[in-house]
């Protein structure tokens, strides 16, 4: 048996000889990975992805992007295949994707605000 401390609480966890990958830390319930592939039994920790799903703001800044996108691709275009009257139509699109971009830097600038600088991390 090989005695090893978790990286998150540090409390002993007993391994079998040569065992190696991933293990969930009977203390704490962290995984973290062990094995020889590790120089001198090294042990990693492992993220895990959080369990309370994303930041609302975090999805609207992101589908807030994808809109801008598609309308700004929709500009170009209907600029191109559309002559005469019809510009206004690729002019007046550029502007709704324009203002989707505004209030989505906005909504980005206040989650940065309230959640610190790694929000759209």
């Amino acid at each position: 048996m090989v005695e090893i401390q978790c990286p998150h609480c540090e409390e002993d966890v007993e391994l079998e000889d040569g065992a190696s990958g991933l293990f969930d830390c009977p203390h704490c319930d962290e995984e973290f990975s062990y094995g020889d592939d590790e120089e001198n039994g090294k042990v990693e920790t492992v993220q895990t992805p959080d369990t309370t799903g994303k930041s609302p703001l975090k999805i609207i800044v992101k589908w807030g992007c994808y809109i801008t996108i598609a309308l700004f691709a929709l500009a170009i275009i209907s600029g191109i295949f559309l002559d005469g009257y019809e510009i206004y139509f690729s002019v007046a699109i550029a502007m709704a994707a324009g203002s989707v971009l505004l209030v989505t830097i906005a909504i980005g600038v206040i989650g940065i605000i309230i959640h610190g600088p790694n929000f759209l991390l």
